[in-house]
Formats: structure tokens, C-alpha cells, sequence
């Protein structure tokens, strides 16, 4: 309708209203105006937002004293809700297995940690025949605040780097666990098939190695 400052302001937005009149020319404009927007704008801002504490994240090795977080996450019940096996897990039997897997070749935990030393969650690897595993597990603290896709990411390029062997890692998720799949997609995994897991119904994402 031309800016605020034009003397024929007013005449200029009665032409725009009447350009909008015919309801084909309205329909047009609507369409042009959908297919360049996915209607995801107002959750990445907020992803953004809840996740300006966290825009530094370092990945490490994971050690003995991250045991007992490991633990707590696993059993929390955001958590177990999408694990496989729902069921709580005894420290003692957590202890045992995490430091059989630390020092074992197959297999990678890493620790993601903001700037400010807080861990927010753990990556794990598992070599298995034939196909590397892909596995991701969130401090609850920082549930809901758009991480996951980011320690996936990092950790896979840590991962892939310390392995170059290894050209693609496949990720195992039930089929209406929505959030996780959303966060493998972000990181750069694609869609690969639907099967079966510990008689759930689940999908198949894989990330696969630039070689270019």
C-alpha cells in the first residue's frame, strides 16, 4: 500500500483491498504464500531459545564417574517409555555393563556436555556384525529443549572420524516414538525401512558417510 510517510497513503490501501476483492485472486496469493513456508517456524524458534545454553556442546569419551548418571537416566520414565525393554534396571546390573562396554572395541559411549560442564546426554555405538548401531540416550533435565538432534550430529561426527572404516551407522527407533525420530532426522539420518524389534514395530534410519 506504499509506506506511512506517503501523502496518498489511504488511497493506496483502498487499491490493495481492492486487489484482494475477487476471491480467485485471494486463493492465488494463499497458495503462493503455503508453499513457501512449512509451518515449523514458531518450534524451531522455540528450539532455539530453550537451546541458547547449550549452542557449545563438547563430546568425550565416556568414564567411570559417568556411571551412575548413565543409570539414573536410563531408568528414568521418559526414558524407559521408548526403550525396548521397559523395564528398571538394577545399579548393580547397570555397574556390571557399563564397564564391560567401556572396555570393549565394539562399542563407543560418548558424553555430550554444554559450556558450562553440564552433561546433557550419552551416544553410543555398538560395532555389531554386519552393522554399526546407533543409540541416544537425554539427561532428563534437558528434555524438551531441542538437543538431541545436535549431540546425535556431533557424536556421529566424532564417531565417523575416530573410525574411518566405518561408512554409515543404522538407528533402531519404535515406530511412535516421534520426538527421537524428529531429532535422527534433524541430524542428518534417513529413513531406511520399517521391521520388527523385541516385537515392536520399528523404523530403520541410516546415516551415511560423505565420500565426496
Amino acid at each position: 500500500a506504499g509506506s506511512i510517510d506517503d501523502e496518498d497513503l489511504m488511497r493506496g490501501i483502498e487499491c490493495a483491498i481492492e486487489r484482494l476483492l475477487p476471491q480467485k485472486e485471494r486463493e492465488k496469493r494463499s497458495r503462493a504464500g503455503r508453499s513457501h513456508v512449512d509451518g515449523w517456524g514458531a518450534e524451531r524458534i522455540i528450539e532455539n531459545i530453550l537451546s541458547l545454553g547449550e549452542r557449545t556442546i563438547n563430546i568425550r569419551c565416556a568414564d567411570s564417574n559417568d556411571c551412575h548418571d548413565l543409570w539414573e537416566w536410563r531408568n528414568h520414565p521418559g526414558t524407559r517409555e521408548w526403550c525396548f525393554d521397559r523395564q528398571e534396571i538394577k545399579y548393580e546390573d547397570h555397574e556390571e555393563w557399563f564397564k564391560k562396554k567401556i572396555g570393549e572395541k565394539t562399542s563407543e559411549i560418548y558424553i555430550a556436555e554444554n559450556a558450562d560442564g553440564e552433561k546433557i546426554g550419552q551416544v553410543r555405538f555398538e560395532k555389531c556384525p554386519g552393522e554399526v548401531i546407533v543409540s541416544v540416550n537425554l539427561n532428563p533435565s534437558f528434555f524438551s529443549r531441542g538437543v538431541g538432534n545436535r549431540i546425535i550430529k556431533h557424536a556421529t561426527g566424532v564417531f565417523l572420524a575416530e573410525n574411518p572404516e566405518i561408512n554409515e551407522i543404522m538407528a533402531k527407533i519404535k515406530t511412535d516414538n516421534v520426538a527421537s525420530k524428529k531429532a535422527f532426522k534433524k541430524a542428518g539420518y534417513e529413513f531406511c525401512k520399517n521391521t520388527l524389534e523385541c516385537g515392536g514395530k520399528t523404523d530403520v534410519f541410516k546415516y551415511e558417510r560423505n565420500v565426496s
